[in-house]
């Protein structure tokens, strides 16, 4: 599109002529929506965050960090009650760092071992990491997740979570433990295990599998399918 102007020239003459001027477009300008801005800072961050269940109430988030840290910078730590417990939400500046957790399903603190997942992890997956499980009664007194590193090994356990309960005011583990493995095989196969455990200066004792009830309902359904 063209655009004509008539200017007259300088002087007594009083020439009229006409000028014609070529529209230059102007670049489009783009506008960042602050409500997509933010969901794509939210799902950035949310790629670099894991999810950690089965903290004991009593650990302190410095703790924590010691432990996690060892993985890639933290970003920030965020934590909240749960009863006995705390659920902590690590963001690490690189989404390398949590890489290590798409086959790992736990970690450890200290002498405790927690259960973790990505934050983005699938909810099938979720699902998936809590399906297969076992109760392992026997422990010794105040037996730790630490202290079953070799049993899990053992038995191809994937996760080690110990109830507590409080006695007299003080937060005690129970004497057993519930296992999750990554399948119905790898579950059977430890059922046939005869595991004993010895910790420290007390003498080796034989463990118990107990299957869960709802573990059960699950074969049962399994079977007639």
């Amino acid at each position: 599109m063209e655009i004509v102007i008539q200017e007259q020239k300088e002087g007594d003459s009083g020439e009229v002529f006409n000028v014609k001027l070529q529209p230059i477009p102007s670049k489009p300008v783009k506008v960042v929506n602050t409500d997509e801005k933010n969901n794509d800072n939210l799902q950035n961050s949310n790629g670099r965050t894991i999810q950690v269940i089965d903290i004991s109430a009593y650990k302190q988030v410095r703790e924590i960090r010691e432990s996690f840290e060892d993985l890639g910078e933290i970003e920030k730590i965020y934590t909240r009650g749960a009863g006995l417990y705390q659920i902590a939400f690590i963001t690490y500046k690189d989404a390398n760092s949590i890489s290590y957790f798409n086959k790992q399903w736990s970690y450890h603190i200290n002498k405790d071992i927690v259960r973790v997942l990505p934050l983005l992890l699938s909810k099938e997956e979720r699902e998936k990491r809590k399906q297969f499980s076992l109760r392992l009664s026997g422990l010794h007194y105040q037996t730790s997740g630490y202290n079953l590193k070799e049993v899990m090994t053992q038995c191809k356990g994937k996760t080690c979570f110990i109830p507590a309960v409080m006695i007299r005011g003080k937060y005690q583990r129970c004497r057993y433990a519930y296992i999750h493995f990554s399948s119905r095989e790898d579950l059977m196969a430890a059922r046939q295990m005869n595991i004993e455990f010895k910790k420290g200066n007390a003498g080796a004792r034989k463990l118990y599998w107990n299957i869960n009830k709802s573990q059960s309902k699950r074969f049962v359904s399994g079977a007639d399918n």
